[in-house]
């Protein structure tokens, strides 16, 4: 055991690996905040979780390491992946963009922690400006908001629909009950213009003994 501990150190700079494992590792973090930080900027106002920004730093700088530690030890890389196994995540993403975007910073604390720093920086560039041109290029990501609509009697979704259509709003019925007098309608508007459609509705329909707005279905 001992001829195995001092044959793994005795050939290695010590000054020139600290040094080296510190600015991958730094530059591994920087990334994977900055990465992190511009998909949460650039998401949907409902999916933005600070959680999820932690964590894709985290997993960049945690690629980084393994990289940086087991190095091309193809043995420890296999003993890695098989104790990987048995974690079982249980937090379910909302948003399969966030999926996309930890397989993102998982690729560049690997690039990172190989030592390509600068193609890592070129992939960041390229990864930025895809999330940026998919958040504000419209047509690529819209706002959706649940209108549950409540009848006083007689319920009738007829009227509504022929209003979203006139005005060009996407919508999804989900639900529709004649016994609960209800309708829950999928509606492709931001926040602030569903609650300026509320007051017109309300106004235009006076069968509606209310409406909500929900983000998400509980």
């Amino acid at each position: 055991m001992e001829q195995i501990f001092y044959s793994s150190f005795s050939d290695i700079d010590f000054a020139d690996s600290i040094s080296t494992f510190f600015i991958r590792l730094i530059s591994a973090i920087f990334f994977g905040f900055l990465l992190s930080w511009i998909a949460y900027l650039t998401n949907l106002p409902r999916y933005r979780d600070l959680s999820i920004l932690q964590a894709q730093t985290i997993l960049t700088m945690v690629c980084a390491m393994v990289i940086l530690i087991i190095g091309e030890n193809i043995a420890w890389a296999i003993g890695f992946i098989g104790a990987l196994s048995f974690i079982r995540f249980r937090t379910i993403l909302k948003n399969s963009r966030d999926t996309a975007v930890f397989f993102t910073a998982a690729a560049l604390g690997l690039g990172v922690g190989s030592g390509q720093i600068f193609l890592s920086f070129i992939a960041f560039l390229f990864s930025a400006s895809i999330l940026v041109f998919f958040r504000f290029v419209p047509g690529f990501q819209k706002e959706s908001i649940y209108f549950k609509i409540y009848f006083r009697e007689n319920p009738n979704l007829e009227p509504i629909l022929f209003y979203l259509g006139e005005h060009k709003i996407s919508y999804r019925v989900i639900s529709f009950s004649m016994k609960k007098e209800s309708a829950v309608i999928l509606i492709d508007l931001s926040m602030e213009m569903a609650l300026n459609e509320i007051e017109t509705m309300r106004f235009q329909f006076p069968f509606l003994s209310g409406i909500a707005l929900y983000e998400e279905l509980e």
